[in-house]
């Protein structure tokens, strides 16, 4: 019995002027059933809630357990692979960086060599010509004094452009230097081909702009063991040239690639960063 049901019996009892004696323990028996059974089904509401809540919390909890399992894992298989593949890339860029280093250090000597043989021989050590004017009428006693005041000159000149070759040959031309060029040489070449070699076999680990490194690479091998030509003329247009042409031709060309070898400088610094994950 429900509430309703207890409310109409109770109303029907009010409208009687006489009740039989049945009725009273009737009315007070069904208002306690009714009581009891609406406390009961309230309970028993509630705990079916509440486990039907504790059912539908725990397959959440699962569920963001998997995922916080999952997350983890690949996490974990990420981090290896990285720490995997990390020494090899760490070993590209340090070669390609040490070649870069010991290039940049090798043309610069280059191009110092050739900008002082270049000012010895072409440039005369900054010297004039010499020459005294003198007027065509004048007494013949200033040409001579103009003769000897030029043979004076051209002796001093002479002896300090000697001065400057001999101090270019000492610093230049002795074998200790021609023999640590040799060496460094020898020493980029070993590390571009060990690059070039960790380049090719592990391109498919390796950034696109990390993989191009490579051009710059075989440039520079080239140019240390073929010592081609530098620049966009061809063998005969150089032969053509006079010999102050082509010495003022390579330091010009190898200024270019100084600056080409600074771009490439710039340019391994962010490429390590981005292969390392370096920020």
């Amino acid at each position: 019995m429900n509430i309703e049901d207890l409310v109409s019996v109770l109303s029907q009892v009010q409208y009687k002027q006489s009740l039989d004696w049945y009725v009273y323990p009737l009315v007070v028996i069904s208002s306690y059933l009714g009581s009891f059974f609406i406390s009961y089904f309230k309970e028993k509401g509630k705990n079916y809630a509440t486990k039907d809540d504790f059912d539908k919390l725990q397959d959440s909890l699962s569920k963001s357990t998997e995922l916080v399992e999952s997350i983890k894992s690949k996490f974990s298989e990420g981090t290896w692979v990285k720490q995997q593949l990390f020494p090899t890339k760490q070993e590209v860029m340090r070669l390609t960086t040490k070649v870069i280093y010991e290039f940049q250090e090798l043309m610069q000597l280059r191009v110092q060599e050739q900008m002082a043989y270049h000012y010895i021989e072409y440039e005369h050590c900054g010297f004039s010509g010499g020459g005294y004017n003198v007027p065509y009428d004048a007494d013949p006693k200033y040409y001579k004094e103009a003769e000897r005041l030029e043979n004076e000159y051209c002796e001093f000149v002479t002896k300090e452009i000697e001065l400057e070759r001999e101090k270019y040959s000492k610093k230049y031309m002795s074998e200790e230097c021609k023999e640590k060029e040799k060496s460094q040489s020898k020493s980029i070449l070993i590390s571009i081909d060990a690059a070039l070699n960790l380049i090719s076999v592990n391109q498919a680990i390796l950034s696109e702009d990390t993989i191009k490194l490579s051009v710059f690479l075989n440039k520079v091998e080239i140019i240390l063991t073929d010592n081609p030509i530098i620049g966009d003329i061809c063998e005969y247009e150089f032969q053509e040239m006079s010999n102050d042409e082509r010495s003022e031709y390579c330091i010009n060309e190898n200024k270019k690639l100084l600056s080409e070898i600074d771009d490439q400088y710039a340019n391994i610094i962010e490429l390590t960063k981005h292969e390392l994950s370096i920020r």
